[in-house]
């Protein structure tokens, strides 16, 4: 939708989920406001949108400008801009000063992984596009559809495999 440039956030299910949790349980210093978005460099809607064509669709794309009368019900939501900064609640926990003292190497190194934040997709929709479509295929028992065309030569094989493709 236009140029693309705005920025739209966006965090996989699981990660939210697990950003409820840590709330929820470890209850973290954070501010009252917590912003659950992925690690996803500039998550421009051109950006977004042209990774999934480039991975899972035929990698093309096409710019459409907004309409100022009888705009498409989706037009608004594809103009998003939210340039936001991930919330503390995500950072990675610390050692208190006793923990850093009394335990061994292996301990603190055991202590500190336990104490990260269990992300599943990171990097968002651009870093881990092929991961997503993995998914969405496997949840939903997608599967390739697999076409074999045979035939004597000049028969139409090539013209009928282009049209299907």
């Amino acid at each position: 939708m236009g140029k693309g440039e705005n920025l739209i956030p966006t965090i996989h299910v699981i990660d939210l989920a697990a950003l409820c949790r840590r709330v929820v349980v470890e209850n973290p210093k954070v501010h009252p406001y917590i912003f659950a978005i992925d690690r996803s460099v500039r998550p421009s809607q051109k950006r977004i949108v042209t990774s999934i064509a480039k991975n899972m669709g035929t990698d093309k794309v096409i710019h459409i400008e907004p309409v100022k009368i009888n705009q498409p019900i989706w037009q608004d939501r594809m103009q998003t801009n939210l340039k936001m900064k991930i919330s503390d609640a995500f950072k990675d926990g610390e050692l208190t000063p006793e923990q850093d003292e009394n335990l061994e190497e292996e301990e603190k190194e055991a202590m500190l992984k336990s104490l990260k934040f269990p992300w599943h997709s990171e990097k968002g929709i651009i870093g881990n596009v092929v991961k997503l479509n993995k998914e969405f295929n496997d949840f939903r028992g997608l599967n390739p559809v697999k076409i074999f065309i045979t035939g004597p030569p000049a028969s139409g094989k090539t013209f009928y495999a282009e049209k299907l493709a």
